[in-house]
């Protein structure tokens, strides 16, 4: 919701985990005469990394890697324990996914966060998003991990947190909070939201 009057936006955060691997077989990619391709990005540049974060994130408000640095932002992607996913449709970046365990809550080794998750808006609602996610969670539950966590907002797309909760996470948390419109602060251009 945005305060017209401050350009404040209110936004409910929803916090989920997932704290053993999904059980059943993995979907198949999605028939969609395409070439279909999941590969770890190893030490992407610093242009491809704002790229793809813009091309993902950019209709659903992401700004806090944009605000960043080069420098700041090199650090994170650079980073052993920050492990980057980009989803290819015929040799097309078509959505990222980025698993961070720098910062384990509880000091526990074994948490990873599932900091960025999305699709390019023209490869929503082609039945990419199921697999992607089951995907990125396979992926993730192939190592030594106790749990899997992530955030979700209302600003995400209105299907992000039933897809959430269809992969096998569950909730633990509830916030509301106010930002400034990153908009407005001109960290990302004016553009409108996909709802």
């Amino acid at each position: 919701m945005i305060d017209g009057a401050t350009n404040n936006l209110t936004v409910r955060v929803t916090y989920l985990k997932m704290t053993s691997r999904p059980v059943g077989i993995l979907p198949p990619a999605p028939d969609l005469n395409s070439e279909i391709e999941l590969s770890r990005v190893e030490s992407p540049s610093i242009d491809f990394y704002r790229h793809i974060y813009a091309e993902v994130g950019l209709p659903w408000l992401w700004y806090e890697r944009t605000e960043m640095t080069d420098k700041e932002l090199l650090k994170i992607i650079s980073d052993d324990r920050v492990k980057i996913y980009v989803l290819y449709v015929n040799g097309e970046a078509a959505g990222f996914a980025e698993l961070d365990s720098r910062q384990p809550p509880n000091n526990d080794l074994r948490d990873i966060h599932l900091a960025y998750f999305g699709l390019a808006s023209r490869y929503i609602g082609r039945g990419l998003g199921t697999f992607f996610i089951n995907s990125i969670l396979d992926i993730a539950w192939a190592n030594d991990i106790r749990r899997i966590w992530l955030r979700t907002c209302s600003l995400d797309h209105p299907a992000a947190l039933s897809t959430y909760l269809k992969a096998g996470f569950v909730i633990y948390g509830r916030e509301t909070c106010v930002i400034e419109d990153p908009r407005t602060r001109k960290i990302i251009p004016n553009v409108p939201t996909i709802k």
